[in-house]
């Protein structure tokens, strides 16, 4: 039997996927939800601070590229949101 290799996966967003990004960042202002999850995140790492999980490097990795996904986010959707919903 040869050396069959795995099927290529396609990396594409289905519509419904989209749709439902697009409704979020029309619902979210993305600059308050990354302000939002940091101080979420602060104020985790002041009480919890002796008692990380040992994942925690993964972890803030994983938040460390959705805030730049969020940032991009902030960005694009400038003047979708009125000023004072951004950082209520």
């Amino acid at each position: 039997m040869k050396n069959q290799q795995p099927p290529k996966v396609v990396k594409a967003l289905s519509p419904d996927l989209r749709q439902d990004f697009l409704t979020f960042l029309e619902e979210v202002p993305p600059g308050r939800l990354n302000r939002t999850l940091r101080v979420l995140l602060l104020d985790y790492l002041m009480y919890n601070k002796t008692g990380l999980p040992h994942r925690f490097p993964i972890m803030m990795s994983d938040l460390c590229k959705l805030t730049e996904v969020l940032d991009t986010a902030q960005r694009d959707t400038q003047g979708w949101h009125k000023a004072d919903e951004e950082f209520e």
